[in-house]
């Protein structure tokens, strides 16, 4: 099989070396309630970078085709977890249940059996040319209706997620508005970045940048998330209470804590009554 080789290839490449690596830490590494859904983002994000990285390498049509096979199951399964992110940040973890799971799940499921049959329907991609430019052999897809269905459903995971968060810290301390901003602009990052590309307006034209700027945006939204000041677990903070207290955890806990005057204990960490729930 004839291959090609580019700069773009590399950027995938240590792209995907870079997310493996964060996945192997989160998983290994990271003591907190959010690593799952960190290993599976990055897990996923490391998947997409390496069929990307095939894709460019191949030059016939289907060998282009072979590496999106490969690349779609990470591709489909990032939204839901960027989305289940998102839930754990704006505290609602409580909605990550055994029967909420499969419901996220049908959509890249289906989509990725879509991709895999194509061929027998051409409903996902109506076509898949590869043409010469700037002396790489690039990969044209002419979409089919079901690859709609699939943008429509990430796109409004990632949306629903801003909702959570502008509704979560809209009027709150400047403390977490500070860090709902970062947990935004983390989530805007790669959305721009694939809107662009399914639109054709990227800097370069027919590559996707998307999965390259996970290793940017994730740690934008671990700043944010799970620096001090954010506090998921505490009942004072899930009812909207301003911050008052000097908001103290007990040895051992995983939750940050924001230096605040006053005493107020975390009820997560206590198990006691704090001032906020008075």
């Amino acid at each position: 099989m004839e291959i090609q080789f580019s700069y773009i290839v590399t950027l995938y490449l240590l792209s995907a070396v870079a997310t493996a690596a964060l996945a192997l830490l989160c998983r290994y590494r990271w003591k907190s309630p959010a690593a799952p859904y960190f290993t599976l983002l990055f897990a996923a994000a490391t998947l997409w970078n390496l069929g990307d990285a095939g894709e460019f390498m191949s030059i016939t049509p289907a060998a282009k085709f072979l590496w999106v096979c490969v690349e779609y199951p990470g591709m489909a399964i990032v939204p839901v977890a960027w989305f289940l992110i998102l839930l754990y940040y704006t505290g609602n973890s409580r909605l990550i249940t055994k029967k909420t799971l499969p419901l996220l799940l049908a959509v890249p499921v289906f989509t990725v059996a879509a991709v895999v049959t194509n061929p027998f329907h051409h409903l996902y991609y109506k076509e898949i040319i590869s043409v010469l430019e700037q002396g790489t052999f690039v990969g044209i897809y002419l979409h089919g209706p079901l690859f709609w269905i699939f943008i429509a459903y990430s796109y409004g995971l990632l949306l629903f997620g801003f909702a959570l968060i502008i509704a979560r810290f809209w009027g709150s301390h400047a403390i977490y508005r500070a860090q709902a901003f970062l947990i935004l602009l983390a989530t805007a990052i790669p959305l721009f970045a694939n809107l662009l590309y399914n639109t054709g307006g990227g800097p370069i034209p027919h590559v996707n940048f998307t999965p390259l700027l996970f290793v940017l945006s994730v740690p934008v939204a671990h700043a944010g998330g799970a620096r001090p000041g954010l506090c998921h677990d505490c009942r004072w903070h899930r009812r909207g209470g301003r911050p008052g207290g000097d908001l103290r955890h007990k040895p051992g806990c995983r939750t940050h804590a924001w230096r605040i005057p006053g005493p107020v204990d975390c009820a997560a960490c206590t198990g006691s009554t704090t001032r906020g729930d008075e």
